[in-house]
């Protein structure tokens, strides 16, 4: 998450989920706040272009199309949605200040680790748990020069040891997960990271329930759940068909 992105239809997708599927639940959001970048994401707010089901929701986030990306901020959109929904937020930056990134990758990784203290912390008393890291769990490198880089870019993604520390304190975990843009390999992509969390024992005997859920645009949500949820995803799937589906189970 950056605070350029508040209000796009990432956000929409995000909060009608979390509003329709888990209402009867206490939610936490840990935000992985990462520092604005200078790229042309997060601009899909052409909401009108859109045929969606929850109004109310589209209102709060078209008003956040009004305001220049360099002013956004998500404690604004937790502002708006205080009154609508019941959510603990977790909303400081990944990276220290949000402006700057560490030179020193030492002193970045334990700065993380105390990040992550404090944002279980902060949602230990909630049910559901949504992770909303900028690109999702974190990827494999296969060169020193590749790690290099992705030490710099490591606050996009949720560590699979963060994910670990969350199953053991809630009943269902949330992940924010981008897909890659070659459609035709979406399904290879999502099969992919399911295999992932079971080489890393995070879909494990009281873990038994897995859940993809896509959103309409290039995003997904995993769901790894101490429930059975499949009768509940696919009402609300059925309610908002057309936006969401089903596209995993396991």
């Amino acid at each position: 998450m950056q605070n350029r992105y508040v209000g796009d239809i990432g956000d929409y997708s995000k909060f009608v989920l979390i509003r329709n599927l888990f209402k009867d639940k206490k939610i936490g959001i840990i935000w992985y706040l990462y520092p604005n970048e200078g790229n042309g994401d997060g601009k899909f707010r052409n909401y009108e272009n859109y045929d969606l089901n929850d109004k109310e929701i589209v209102n709060i986030m078209k008003k956040f199309s009004k305001i220049e990306e360099d002013k956004r901020n998500i404690q604004k959109l937790e502002n708006e949605l205080e009154n609508k929904l019941k959510i603990t937020f977790f909303n400081e930056c990944i990276d220290k200040d949000c402006n700057s990134f560490f030179s020193n990758y030492k002193k970045r990784e334990e700065y993380r680790k105390e990040w992550f203290k404090k944002a279980l912390e902060q949602v230990k008393d909630c049910d559901v748990v949504f992770a909303d890291p900028d690109n999702g769990t974190q990827i494999k490198v296969y060169s020193e020069k590749t790690h290099a880089k992705q030490k710099i870019k490591n606050g996009k993604y949720i560590f699979f040891d963060e994910i670990d520390k969350l199953l053991e304190n809630h009943k269902i975990v949330v992940i924010y997960q981008h897909l890659i843009r070659d459609k035709n390999k979406h399904k290879i992509f999502i099969d992919k990271k399911e295999r992932e969390l079971k080489d890393k024992n995070l879909i494990k005997n009281n873990y038994n329930f897995f859940y993809t859920i896509k959103f309409k645009s290039d995003r997904v949500y995993l769901i790894l759940s101490k429930e059975n949820l499949k009768g509940d995803i696919e009402k609300f799937c059925n309610n908002h068909a057309g936006e969401f589906e089903l596209i995993k189970e396991s």
